[in-house]
């Protein structure tokens, strides 16, 4: 089973590639930054809201 540690760092690793496909960043998607460094996983709201753009 995973950490939430390892999962911060997958989550932000899979976040990085799906904004780098989409040429887009944290900012044009008004995110925290720190989901991309895998210092957390956000709430699933946040995770809604980043499926959604």
């Amino acid at each position: 089973m995973l950490t939430q540690s390892e999962r911060a760092q997958i989550f932000a690793m899979r976040l990085a590639q799906a904004l780098d496909d989409a040429e887009l960043t944290v900012f044009d998607i008004s995110i925290s930054p720190m989901y991309l460094k895998g210092e957390t996983l956000p709430p699933l709201d946040e995770i809604i809201k980043i499926a959604k753009n």
